[in-house]
């Protein structure tokens, strides 16, 4: 399960995905200081990169909430 929109809406990585291991290997060469920022004013909705604290790792996310102060929840 890779995303729960809620009962009727949720998406899956199957075991033969050849495209996930792909966006894994970018997402451990993703450097933010060289990537676009995200469109102003930020939306609940916007897919985006995230970085874990528990592990230090950057991950596919999406935007949750604002938190103001240029500060979102993913």
């Amino acid at each position: 399960m890779t995303d729960i929109s809620d009962a009727s809406c949720f998406y899956l990585r199957t075991l033969n995905d050849t495209q996930y291991p792909k966006i894994e290997a970018e997402l451990k060469k993703f450097e933010p200081s060289l990537s676009e920022d995200l469109e102003k004013p930020i939306k609940k909705g916007t897919i985006c990169a995230a970085r874990f604290s528990d592990d230090g790792n950057w991950y596919r996310a999406k935007v949750l909430n604002s938190l103001g102060k240029g500060e979102v929840e993913v």
